[in-house]
């Protein structure tokens, strides 16, 4: 018995020590800090103001898709430009294309987007410059080239100082400066929620197919932002907008200050 005793111990030594854990283990990094690592969080603190804006825009959110003023989105996102230093190796089949790791800045080009999201058209204007004055001209060539035909044009704008009706009389004579606020009827994001505008999810669209590559100056990029948009208008694409104002006091009480 005592032989039997020994050999059984002996089998069920080896699976009690499988669980057992020393010191250096190869797991053990997991546990280790990490302070170079650091994470973005958009803290839920709404205040009535945000409130405000939020539900000013879920308004517009519920308006048929044809209505007789029409809502624009608007903003702005810089491109950087970037050149070959040398060029890449001609494209064979059954090889991926081939470019050197070297390359030159060479800037960068602000694009200004106008994106309509009820009718899906949208036209990206690229500038060399991201001024108040640049903005302005933005604005007016929505109303005069770009945007719809109407009286009134309801426009979605980032809540900067860059953006404000004094940036159009600063840049315009007075009397299209007045003409221009007439027609555009501005409603702003909130400052700490630009998760609610719609035209940074289109810029956020034309970065990977359009931008991700090398394109060295203003004129090429023009000439890929068009071919995008030529893409973008035959797939009648837009944005499948699901946040109602119901759904928001619902799922966003605890934010909300009442």
């Amino acid at each position: 018995m005592d032989d039997a005793m020994t050999r059984a111990s002996a089998r069920r030594t080896p699976s009690a020590r499988r669980h057992l854990r020393c010191h250096g283990a190869s797991y053990a990094h997991n546990n280790v800090l990490k302070p170079w690592q650091q994470e973005a969080w958009c803290r839920p603190s709404v205040s009535a103001e945000g409130v405000w804006h939020m539900e000013a825009l879920w308004v517009l959110d519920a308006e048929p898709s044809a209505p007789p003023y029409p809502v624009v989105c608007c903003d702005a996102s810089p491109s950087p430009l970037v050149s070959e230093v040398r060029q890449p190796w001609p494209v064979r089949p059954g090889q991926p294309a081939r470019y050197d790791d070297a390359y030159r800045r060479e800037g960068t080009c602000p694009l200004v987007l106008g994106f309509d999201p009820l009718q899906g058209g949208r036209h990206v204007n690229v500038t060399a410059r991201r001024t108040t004055q640049d903005l302005a001209h933005g604005r007016q060539d929505l109303v005069e080239v770009h945007g719809p035909p109407a009286p009134v044009i309801r426009v979605v704008l980032d809540n900067l100082h860059t953006q404000t009706p004094a940036a159009l009389s600063a840049t315009v004579p007075p009397a299209a400066a007045c003409r221009l606020v007439r027609q555009l009827d501005v409603h702003d994001t909130p400052k700490h929620g630009s998760w609610l505008h719609r035209a940074a999810m289109e810029c956020a669209v034309v970065s990977p197919p359009c931008l991700g590559r090398r394109l060295g100056d203003q004129a090429t990029v023009r000439r890929a932002v068009a071919a995008w948009e030529t893409q973008r208008h035959a797939a009648k694409a837009t944005v499948d907008w699901r946040c109602t104002t119901a759904k928001a006091r619902r799922q966003l009480r605890h934010p909300y200050p009442l």
